[in-house]
């Protein structure tokens, strides 16, 4: 049995490291992440706080927060953190193989059509490095984190399904004591 004290804190904790991060980091830094956030402080807080939201709702919608959190990726790198955790979340949530290519797509696609956007309003903007610092950072904070998710739930289905078999093996008639699996001892 799982402890289910655990997921509360570490959401607590989740949340405010990546409000720390979209926050706190610049100001040290006395700027942005590079792209930054638009409209200067009152932007960076209304990142921060979607990124804090997107970590809030990834269990109960997690293909909302996921896009969301990958838009806000393209605004503001440094919420990488939320998309890290939405992506995982997602991971582990969606089973089938068109869900997992959606984890991977989305974490990438949305970011990167919302860099190729701002660089055409903005053209001071230089359109090479927003889409590498997109690219680079939807695969470390989407694509890696999903695939980590997807393989830790599949995992878990595994392990489900040899304990039910296992349960099944030792209670069935001829089972007892009989190793099911010839040349293998116990």
């Amino acid at each position: 049995m799982r402890n289910r004290t655990l997921p509360p804190i570490a959401d607590l904790v989740l949340i405010a490291v990546v409000a720390a991060t979209v926050v706190a980091l610049p100001a040290l830094a006395g700027g942005s992440s590079g792209q930054g956030a638009p409209f200067g402080t009152a932007g960076r807080l209304a990142v921060a706080g979607g990124a804090v939201a997107t970590v809030l709702v990834r269990r109960r919608r997690p293909a909302a927060a996921l896009v969301a959190a990958a838009t806000l990726m393209a605004f503001e790198p440094l919420t990488g953190g939320a998309l890290t955790a939405v992506a995982y979340t997602a991971g582990l949530a969606w089973a089938g193989l068109r869900h997992r290519l959606l984890v991977l797509g989305v974490s990438v696609a949305a970011p990167l059509a919302v860099a190729v956007a701002r660089s055409a309003v903005q053209p001071a903007r230089t359109l090479a490095y927003d889409v590498l610092v997109v690219l680079v950072t939807g695969v470390v904070c989407g694509v890696l984190p999903g695939l980590a998710g997807a393989l830790a739930a599949q995992r878990e289905r595994l392990v489900r399904a040899l304990e039910e078999r296992d349960a099944f093996l030792a209670t069935s008639p001829g089972g007892q004591g009989r190793d099911p699996v010839p040349g293998r001892g116990r």
